[in-house]
C-alpha cells in the first residue's frame, strides 16, 4: 500500500470513528432516526463491525434499565426508539429512510426492545386463570367490563368539564393512532384465515368511508384537526408523544408486524373495538356541550355505532374461528387483550393528569 493509500485509509477510519462515536453518544431514538436517514448506512456498518456490537451493547443496557429496573426515562427512550423503528416499515417510498427499511441492525435493535418489553409485561399481567378456547370471547368481554380503562374518568371530564383547549389536547393525543388505524387493519388482513377475512374487509370498508373519500375515517379526523387549527401542530405530534402514547401505538405495531405475535393482535384489536364506543359517547357529549358543529366530530360519532358492530364481529368472526383452528392461540389472544387494557390505563392516566392540570396552556405543550 502506498503512502497516499495509507493516508486515505487512516483518514477514512478516523472519519468512521467520529461517526460511530457521534451515534453512540445520542439517545437511542435520536440515533435510530439519524442512522435511518444515512444513505450509506449499510456500507458504514459493514466497514465497522465493532460499531454494531457496541450499539447492541448500548441497547442491552437501555432495555435493562427500562424494563428490568423500571427507570422511566429509559422506558421513554426505549419506546421512542421503537416508535421510530416501526415508522420505517410505513414510511413513504420517496423518503430517504426507505432505503434502510430492512437494515439488519434495526431488526436486531427492535427484537431486543420488543422481547424485553413483552417479558416485563408478561410478568406484570400474568394470570393464573385457565380459560378454555370456547370461553375466550366472553372472557374478553368480561375483562372490558371490569377493567377501569373501560370507564376511565378522563372521559367523564371530557364530557362534563373540558374546555376547548382540553378537547384540542385530547384530539391531538389521539391523532397518531387514529390516522394510522387503516394501516393497522390492513396489516391484520395479511396472513389472516379465510373465515376472518370478511370481517376484516368490512372493517377496512368502513374505515375507507364505504367508497366515499370524504367520509373515510382518516379524512374525517383530519377535518376535525383542520377545523380546530391543529393540522400544523399535528405534524410533529406523533414523534413527541409521551412514553405512554408511544407504548400504546407500539403495541399495535408490534403485534401487527410480527407474525409470531399475530394472535396477540386479535386480542388488542378486539378490546379496542369493544371499549371505544362508550368512551367516544362521552367525547361526543363534550363536543356537543361546547357547541361544535356535528360535521367536526363525526369521526367520533361514527365510531360509536360501527365499533359496537366491529367489537362483536371480532369476537364471533375472527377470534372464534381462529380458536377453532388453533386452540392454543387462546393464551396469546387473552394476553393481547390484557396488554391493550393496560396500555389504555397508562395512557388515559397520563392524559387525565396532563389535560386537567394544563387545559389553559397552548395545545402545542401537550407532551411537555
Amino acid at each position: 500500500m502506498t503512502n497516499v493509500q495509507m493516508q486515505g485509509s487512516w483518514e477514512g477510519q478516523a472519519k468512521t470513528a467520529t461517526w460511530s462515536e457521534h451515534i453512540q453518544s445520542m439517545p437511542l431514538d435520536a440515533g435510530v432516526i439519524t442512522l435511518s436517514r444515512d444513505p450509506e448506512l449499510h456500507e458504514r456498518i459493514e466497514a465497522t463491525p465493532q460499531f454494531q456490537r457496541a450499539y447492541l451493547d448500548k441497547v442491552a443496557d437501555l432495555v435493562r434499565r427500562a424494563f428490568g429496573e423500571e427507570d422511566e426515562a429509559a422506558v421513554a427512550e426505549a419506546h421512542a426508539a421503537l416508535f421510530a423503528l416501526y415508522e420505517l416499515q410505513l414510511c413513504a417510498p420517496d423518503d430517504v429512510a426507505a432505503t434502510n427499511q430492512h437494515e439488519p441492525l434495526f431488526y436486531s435493535v427492535r427484537r431486543r426492545i420488543e422481547n424485553a418489553w413483552l417479558k416485563a409485561e408478561q410478568t406484570r399481567l400474568q394470570s393464573a386463570e385457565d380459560v378454555k378456547p370456547v370461553d375466550v370471547p366472553q372472557t374478553i368481554k368480561a375483562l372490558c367490563v371490569s377493567h377501569s380503562a373501560a370507564a376511565h374518568p378522563l372521559f367523564d371530564f371530557l364530557a362534563h368539564e373540558a374546555d376547548h383547549a382540553a378537547m384540542d389536547r385530547f384530539c391531538l393525543s389521539d391523532s397518531a393512532l387514529n390516522i394510522r388505524f387503516f394501516d393497522l387493519l390492513a396489516l391484520a388482513l395479511v396472513g389472516s384465515s379465510e373465515k376472518a377475512r370478511p370481517e376484516l374487509v368490512q372493517n377496512l370498508w368502513d374505515e375507507s368511508g364505504r367508497g366515499d373519500r370524504s367520509e373515510a375515517h382518516v379524512r374525517t379526523f383530519r377535518d376535525l384537526l383542520d377545523a380546530r387549527g391543529l393540522s400544523q401542530v399535528r405534524t410533529d405530534q406523533a414523534a413527541a408523544l409521551s412514553w405512554q402514547g408511544h407504548a400504546g401505538h407500539n403495541l399495535f405495531m408490534l403485534t401487527a408486524l410480527n407474525r409470531m405475535h399475530a394472535h396477540k393482535s386479535l386480542g388488542v384489536m378486539a378490546v379496542t373495538e369493544l371499549i371505544d364506543p362508550a368512551s367516544y359517547e362521552k367525547v361526543v357529549q363534550g363536543f356537543r356541550r361546547l357547541g361544535y358543529p356535528e360535521w367536526q366530530y363525526r369521526y367520533y360519532a361514527e365510531h360509536i355505532e360501527v365499533d359496537v358492530v366491529h367489537g362483536e364481529g371480532w369476537l364471533e368472526n375472527v377470534i372464534t374461528p381462529t380458536l377453532a383452528r388453533v386452540p392454543g392461540a387462546a393464551a396469546d389472544i387473552l394476553f393481547g387483550a390484557r396488554l391493550r387494557l393496560a396500555s389504555c390505563q397508562q395512557y388515559y392516566d397520563f392524559l387525565m393528569s396532563t389535560i386537567t392540570s394544563a387545559s389553559h396552556e397552548s395545545c402545542t405543550d401537550l407532551t411537555q
